[in-house]
């Protein structure tokens, strides 16, 4: 959506009856049960069937790889889950609920051969249910809350903090060999606001 023409947008707007914003669009997109998002989705390639990310864009939106997964240290670095489709879960029945987590910590475990034992609440958000189901899987998940965390802080409840943007693409520039460049380019990359 946000490479769209404006145009574009507003005819995906009206057919889905959505946000025309690219940020409302994903916003809305994340409330829709599994097939009404399986239905967006495919709107949104069919129309922008012409669309090729450039190389800047791979760089700046693609996510890691599983064998960039393998390579990082597990004894400094922890993958957890955040279930299979990012789907906000308290919009869900429990059995799509059981499956997003169970799934999704699964395919972890099953790929990079090591435990997947925390979890992110996709967009923070959690009811009892999801918290239920969440403790049968994993060990402690992580919200968006602003809080401290104490000796009687639930495991499964705990706040989750975002690094900058910035510092996500200086780690992912590093990983993947470019080594330290000039200054003024890891500058830029750790000045880019967290979004």
């Amino acid at each position: 959506m946000r490479f769209a023409a404006p145009g574009l947008r507003q005819e995906l707007g009206v057919q889905l009856r959505a946000p025309v914003d690219p940020d409302g669009f994903v916003a809305w997109m994340k409330t829709l049960d599994p097939t009404a998002l399986r239905a967006a989705e495919k709107a949104l390639r069919d129309a922008t069937r012409r669309y090729s990310p450039s190389p800047a864009e791979h760089h700046e939106y693609d996510i890691a790889g599983w064998e960039e997964l393998r390579a990082l240290d597990s004894a400094l670095i922890t993958i957890g889950s955040h279930t299979m489709t990012h789907a906000i879960l308290p919009c869900l029945p429990a059995n799509d609920i059981e499956r997003e987590l169970g799934e999704s910590r699964r395919t972890i475990q099953d790929r990079l051969q090591q435990p997947a034992d925390f979890f992110a609440y996709p967009n923070g958000d959690t009811n009892e249910l999801v918290v239920r189901r969440v403790r049968t899987h994993y060990r402690a998940a992580v919200q968006d809350t602003v809080a401290w965390v104490g000796p009687f802080s639930d495991a499964h409840r705990l706040p989750r903090l975002a690094p900058p943007r910035g510092v996500l693409r200086l780690a992912l520039k590093l990983h993947r060999g470019a080594g330290a460049g000039p200054a003024e380019e890891i500058d830029a990359a750790c000045a880019t606001p967290y979004r």
